[in-house]
């Protein structure tokens, strides 16, 4: 799983690729070998080599079923919670993006490692596709289970990004109201 986070972090969390890199290209290389030689790797570790390989020669939407595949079965699996979320951003895909999340969300709980974590892509998902009040809900959940970890408010940032956004849009939400009443005043 060390090459498969270490490649997969390379090309999401980078937006390098093997055409410009041609040391990841052989690093993908090499993890592909590993996993066909080595009995002992299990078939979600193999199925998340597969995922980064087919991410790195661009067939993203099948490293996206994949990861999915493996939430089915695996649904605490935050690798391919994290990948698969991030890669429906990169698509734009908002509304697979929440419902990835929302489908994993009820096998987790506070004991589960990273549990305030999933509640801030939540948050995120749920603002890019307009359900702001739900989204303040997950938002602050995450920050009161990341502050009851120990952790700084620093330690993930989707639940702030996710509130910024939605104060942001309640403000132009807001403005654009004020616009339309006082130019209706105006009318009058």
């Amino acid at each position: 799983m060390g090459h498969v986070l270490s490649n997969g972090l390379e090309l999401i969390g980078t937006g390098t690729n093997i055409w410009k890199d041609k040391n990841l290209e052989q690093s993908i290389e090499n993890m592909v070998k590993m996993v066909e030689k080595d009995s002992s790797i299990t078939d979600r570790e193999r199925k998340h080599a597969a995922a980064i390989q087919a991410w790195s020669q661009g067939f993203v939407v099948k490293a996206l079923d994949t990861w999915e595949e493996i939430l089915t079965l695996h649904p605490t699996d935050v690798t391919a919670l994290k990948f698969a979320h991030d890669s429906y951003f990169y698509l734009g895909y908002q509304d697979q993006m929440r419902d990835s999340i929302a489908r994993v969300l009820p096998h987790w709980n506070d004991t589960v490692p990273l549990y305030g974590f999933l509640h801030g892509m939540y948050a995120f998902g749920l603002v890019e596709t307009n359900f702001y009040n739900k989204a303040e809900k997950h938002a602050r959940q995450a920050r009161r289970q990341l502050l009851r970890l120990g952790g700084s408010q620093k330690l993930h940032r989707s639940f702030t990004e996710a509130l910024q956004k939605l104060y942001r849009s309640f403000t132009e939400a807001l403005q654009k109201l004020y616009r339309s009443f006082t130019e209706a005043l105006k009318f009058m």
